[in-house]
């Protein structure tokens, strides 16, 4: 799963790391659960927070995501990524 577009967040997130084209899966493997969970449930809105590594930090990030659909297909996800106070 390819990014296309960011939030501003995501850059403070990774450093100011451009990650257009990046994939996300492997940026933040704990989004595959989110994925498939959407597949499943493609009219909800999923958050979660979890606690990952980046650059060796411990970094708490709410996840909020969504599908992307055109035709009553899945064309994308929507996921915003807000860095957390610890």
């Amino acid at each position: 799963m390819k990014i296309k577009l960011f939030n501003k967040q995501v850059k403070e997130i990774f450093s100011g790391e451009n990650l257009k084209g990046h994939n996300i899966l492997i940026l933040l493997p704990e989004m595959e659960n989110i994925i498939n969970n959407l597949q499943k449930t493609p009219d909800e809105i999923i958050n979660r927070v979890i606690i990952t590594k980046i650059k060796e930090k411990n970094t708490k990030i709410l996840i909020s995501a969504t599908v992307e659909s055109k035709g009553g297909e899945i064309s994308g996800y929507i996921v915003n990524l807000f860095q957390m106070a610890e």
